[in-house]
């Protein structure tokens, strides 16, 4: 990782220039906010989010409450994170306080506006107190732009993090400053945020996700860039724009990946010795040329007077009903499976996404409705609003019953429906509320043989009967005490740990470790399977693993052969399982045959470039 030397902030209570700005500590900055609420209760309120060691995070939202709610866009604004960005808590009151002021309506009727004055509340008081502050951590010695979840096992990895300003903290949100934000995107649609954090380069500039390494762009790159260019276009010269490089649980990523909002981060210049009333209210300027710019973008598209990528706006509804319905929303060419929440607003059904010139296809998912697919075309400049109606499906319910020689029995069942998974746990019987729709179900029970079926559910009521058999092992393998069933290449090691209550292989010697650029490891069985005579019966590979690799770029996958020379992938998986899965997968095709395996994980795939940043943990 990148390394910095750590940079002490002179605080000084006098200006070099004599002009001073009285500086508030947190408290005070809050009672600010309160008197703003005060005069303006009619467009303002607020909440608490979480709790520091020494104070309570607020939002407030502003909006216009007479206005209609189901045109409103919700946007984000975070006056600091980093403990040193006390002038960017400052210039975001003060916009908060010209907003209100200037009581302009035409952004609240439009907008539902919410303000976390700052997210490092304890450390901006200790900036102020003691008058010197470490560049970047919060009190608990945490790094927030480094706790978040999204890639931040890519933190730092020194032994003691706990003394330096790039502490990623023990496990993702574990500071309270970051999980009172994620409890706040939890329980709030939050479509557009702008956050102020200076980074270590302490330019003036509009960041944007991500281009990691200078190699992996997000989806939505070209969008992202060209809006960030307008935005910092729109300050002055100074002003540049630039991409997130860097895999390492920030915010931007976070933002973008998890939670499916279009954030940009506001990094201003770095102040050894905080400035004077002039420089603030110049900073605090160029804030609202950027904050005004953005909301015009968003609320007054067509107004705004430069080259933009299209304007994209969903209205998710029930073709029945006409009710709101949040949806899961994937635009071909402009997708990751990383994507978590990229969804239509619950309450009002609406999706938004700035998008580059060019023909998609639209992909709208939601349990109990028809898939919907939809071919668009959009142009720069265009903003393009379309209506989406869904087709419910019919309701149906399931009992199932699980029994062996009228036995009852406890199981597993994985039940997929248009790619929606759930997992129950069957005790003898169970029932399952569902909708009309081919079904997949994998059962499994200890000690007999798996059960993997393709199933037509009806509306109504449904009965299913699984009665397992005894499994015939062709093949077992507990990594336990064997050493030549396989053909290794790789830094494969047999392990046991708390992650799994067996002996499991993995891909690498250390605990800690990613596998090599350009790795291209392989665990192949040393002899052929027999699959000769099992015509007529289910032959499956059942295994569990545990995934953790690039997202859409590096594979892992199940091969076969009949000569251990020409493979053939009958599965493959890029991305994250987030713990131990297990797999069924069919063989039936191979049978009469005899058949080598191999498990295969690949870094990058062909003619895309790879890098040390972008490898990880890889494959138990």
């Amino acid at each position: 990782m990148k390394k910095i030397a750590l940079l002490w902030l002179l605080l000084c209570s006098i200006s070099l220039w004599g002009n001073e700005y009285n500086y508030p500590n947190y408290s005070q900055l809050i009672n600010q906010y309160e008197q703003l609420l005060l005069q303006n209760n009619e467009l303002m309120n607020s909440f608490d989010i979480g709790n520091t060691s020494n104070n309570t995070i607020k939002v407030y939202k502003i909006t216009n409450e007479n206005s209609a709610e189901i045109n409103k866009k919700n946007i984000l604004i975070i006056g600091n994170i980093y403990a040193k960005d006390i002038v960017e808590a400052n210039i975001s009151y003060l916009w908060t306080q010209d907003l209100l002021q200037n009581n302009n309506l035409s952004y609240l009727d439009n907008l539902n506006i919410y303000i976390i004055p700052s997210l490092n509340p304890d450390g901006m008081d200790t900036s102020l107190q003691t008058q010197n502050s470490l560049l970047l951590t919060n009190n608990e010695g945490i790094n927030i732009n480094r706790n978040f979840s999204f890639n931040w096992i890519h933190g730092n990895s020194d032994e003691d993090n706990t003394q330096n300003q790039y502490n990623k903290g023990e496990y993702p949100y574990s500071s309270n400053e970051a999980l009172a934000l994620q409890n706040f995107l939890n329980n709030y649609k939050i479509e557009f945020c702008l956050f102020n954090m200076t980074d270590e380069l302490a330019q003036n500039q509009v960041k944007f996700p991500y281009k990691w390494a200078e190699i992996r762009e997000s989806p939505d790159f070209n969008a992202f860039n060209k809006l960030a260019q307008n935005t910092a276009n729109i300050v002055n010269n100074n002003w540049i724009h630039n991409p997130n490089t860097e895999r390492n649980g920030n915010l931007l990523d976070e933002l973008y990946v998890n939670y499916g909002i279009i954030p940009f981060q506001l990094s201003f210049g770095f102040h050894y010795v905080l400035p004077d009333e002039n420089e603030v209210i110049q900073q605090k300027n160029y804030l609202t040329s950027i904050i005004n710019h953005f909301f015009d973008t968003i609320v007054n598209y067509e107004s705004v007077d430069n080259t933009k990528p299209g304007f994209l706006e969903l209205n998710i509804v029930d073709n029945n009903t006409l009710q709101n319905i949040e949806a899961n929303v994937s635009i071909d060419g402009l997708h990751t499976t990383a994507f978590q929440n990229n969804k239509s607003n619950a309450e009002n059904g609406m999706y938004y996404r700035f998008i580059s010139e060019g023909t998609y296809y639209l992909i709208i998912e939601k349990k109990g409705y028809e898939t919907h697919y939809q071919q668009i075309s959009i142009n720069e400049n265009q903003h393009l609003y379309q209506q989406i109606q869904l087709q419910a499906k019919e309701p149906a319910n399931i009992h199932f019953e699980v029994s062996q020689d009228n036995q009852a029995l406890s199981s597993i069942l994985y039940i997929n429906l248009d790619g929606f998974e759930d997992i129950i746990t069957i005790d003898g019987s169970a029932s399952y509320e569902t909708f009309e729709g081919q079904h997949e179900f994998t059962l499994f029970t200890q000690s007999l043989a798996p059960i993997k079926k393709s199933i037509y559910i009806r509306p109504g009521t449904n009965n299913i009967h699984f009665e397992p058999a005894y499994t015939n092992h062709i093949f077992y393998e507990d990594f336990e005490g064997t050493c030549c069933l396989w053909i290794m290449n790789g830094p494969w090691l047999v392990v046991s740990d708390s992650t799994h209550n067996s002996y499991f292989i993995k891909d690498s010697y250390s605990d800690t470790g990613f596998y090599d650029v350009n790795a291209d490891y392989t665990l192949e069985i040393s002899a052929p399977l027999s699959l000769i005579g099992y015509t007529g019966q289910d032959v499956f590979l059942s295994f569990e693993h545990s995934v953790y690799t690039e997202w859409d770029n590096d594979y892992v996958t199940i091969e076969v052969s009949y000569d251990a020379i020409n493979w053939n992938p009958i599965f493959k998986y890029a991305g994250n399982t987030k713990g131990w899965r297990h797999e069924l997968i069919s063989l039936n095709n191979f049978v009469e045959n005899d058949l080598f395996l191999r498990f295969r994980l690949k870094d990058g795939i062909e003619d895309y470039a790879n890098h040390p940043m972008l490898t990880d943990p890889g494959w138990k």
